[in-house]
């Protein structure tokens, strides 16, 4: 969580008194200490596995990344229809030939089979709502206190990382809060507070008082982050170990996708409010209807969550 609440801070202050280009560059001596960490402290653990699905491998990620930049493309006038069009339906047929290919084949790159299980599909597909919606914050917040509100990056950073501060108080409490409450209350209204609080920052303006801000979005992290801490503790209940690779993996790329598609959305919702208000993108209100959007996303997650089993809500995490 370091990173996360640092990230803002940092990349603030080094876009303020410096180039933004450094802000790439900072990954270099970053990535080397990661790489060395785990050589150091992580130990070689080694599995028998399967060959690589070559054809599985080709057909997801050319159809996923068609797919991914045919939406994000939408609406920016950076690329035309007719390719947009293109893009769209050949990433869409190959997803479709992936499905057909993972049936069949013994040993698929994802499982899709692994939805099966109730608890783990309702984790995936009701964490992907979610994660779309609150994927969107990191990419509309700063636009609004910068384009809208006039902040530097700087001070942008020093109020956006309050929301992480408040996801890491969350992961001291998550354990005895799960324990007291269990999972399926949590999931279900942990997920609609924290879907509210999103579409109330679209009420911040300029002359909202920091105070008030920072307050919103520490309470924002702390219910964000425990509504991720019950997800991916949920998504493994019930997986056995010997499909618990193959479960990660797909859980692991659900999560991605949702986040690459939740700054797709705030983006293509961003627009949409300008053409409808006919105000400048940066305008105010443009933003109260983009953090409408995503946090009502969000909140579709419920849908899916509240199909759990009853006794889902025994589970227990252990500290």
């Amino acid at each position: 969580m370091l990173g996360p609440m640092l990230g803002p801070v940092v990349g603030g202050a080094i876009n303020t008194y410096t180039h933004w280009r450094l802000i790439f560059l900072i990954n270099l001596p970053m990535g080397a200490l990661g790489m060395w960490l785990a050589w150091r402290h992580i130990p070689e653990l080694r599995q028998a596995v399967g060959p690589l699905d070559v054809r599985g491998f080709a057909l997801s990620a050319a159809g996923l990344s068609l797919a991914m930049f045919a939406l994000s493309a939408i609406g920016r006038g950076l690329v035309p229809g007719a390719v947009l069009a293109a893009c769209g339906l050949a990433g869409a047929s190959l997803l479709a030939l992936y499905v057909r290919h993972a049936r069949s084949h013994p040993q698929p790159l994802l499982r899709l089979d692994l939805l099966r299980v109730p608890t783990f599909r309702a984790s995936v597909l009701g964490g992907s709502l979610f994660r779309i919606g609150t994927g969107a914050t990191p990419f509309l917040l700063p636009l609004m206190l910068q384009l809208s509100f006039g902040l530097d990056p700087l001070e942008s950073g020093l109020v956006t990382f309050t929301s992480t501060a408040g996801a890491m108080v969350m992961k001291t409490v998550a354990p005895a809060i799960l324990h007291r409450v269990g999972f399926r209350p949590v999931l279900l209204w942990n997920g609609l507070a924290a879907s509210l609080l999103l579409c109330g920052f679209g009420l911040f303006r300029a002359d909202t008082p920091y105070a008030l801000m920072v307050g919103v979005l520490l309470a924002s992290g702390f219910l964000r982050s425990l509504q991720f801490t019950s997800l991916n503790a949920l998504a493994y209940a019930d997986i056995d170990q010997a499909r618990m690779s193959q479960a990660s993996s797909l859980a692991a790329m659900a999560q991605q996708l949702a986040l690459a598609l939740g700054v797709t959305v705030g983006g293509f919702a961003l627009s949409l409010a300008g053409v409808v208000t006919g105000r400048e993108e940066d305008a105010a209100i443009n933003f109260t209807f983009a953090f409408l959007t995503v946090g009502l996303l969000s909140m579709g997650s419920a849908w899916q969550l509240r199909r759990l089993p009853p006794g889902t809500s025994e589970l227990m995490v252990h500290p």
